[in-house]
């Protein structure tokens, strides 16, 4: 498993993220990217609206999954949750990604047992440290399998289970094989990769 994790850190493929214009409900128009700091000083890069992004990197019988995206694609919002119904809304994600992973990362062959999962909504802060209304969802996990990987197919439902995702992009890194680079957009909801 640790030569999975070091694999997955190390070739995790960078997504090139374009920018596209959406009016949003919280009463702006986005017509370009977002380039912020999370609230732990690392840079986050793009934060596009509606856009997600997935790298998977697969080895034997494992799969590491790595997932961002803005929190508006998850949850509906983006600010701090007050209410009780937003609230709800982000423990049922985390709820969804530590143990329900199978719903969204499916297997004909099987049922994977997902690892150490983690997630994250982050606020995004500006230079000077001060909370802005942005937040990104950050995620990962390692899948363990019952069977070998090679030559498995991967369905990947998170457009379906999430319809606030209009651009969902994957690269893959299947073991010993060539990346796979894959986006959906418009009616496509689910997508397979052949490991």
């Amino acid at each position: 498993m640790r030569t999975l994790i070091l694999i997955f850190c190390c070739l995790s493929l960078p997504l090139t993220v374009s920018a596209h214009k959406k009016k949003h409900d919280h009463g702006h128009d986005h017509h370009h990217e977002h380039k912020h700091q999370h609230g732990d000083g690392q840079g986050l890069g793009s934060h596009v609206h509606g856009e997600v992004e997935i790298s998977l990197v697969s080895s034997e019988k494992q799969l590491a999954v790595q997932l961002s995206g803005p929190a508006e694609s998850f949850i509906g919002f983006e600010h701090e949750a007050k209410t009780d119904e937003e609230k709800k809304k982000i423990a049922d994600l985390k709820e969804r990604w530590t143990k329900n992973l199978f719903e969204m990362f499916t297997f004909k062959s099987g049922v994977c047992k997902p690892v150490a999962p983690s997630i994250k909504i982050s606020a995004l802060q500006d230079k000077n440290g001060k909370t802005i209304g942005h937040s990104t969802v950050n995620a990962e996990a390692v899948l363990e399998c019952p069977f070998d990987l090679k030559g498995q197919s991967l369905t990947v439902k998170l457009r379906e289970l999430f319809p606030r995702i209009e651009v969902l992009k994957i690269e893959a890194l299947p073991e010993n094989k060539n990346p796979i680079v894959r986006e959906l957009k418009g009616e496509t909801k689910v997508v397979g990769i052949e490991f």
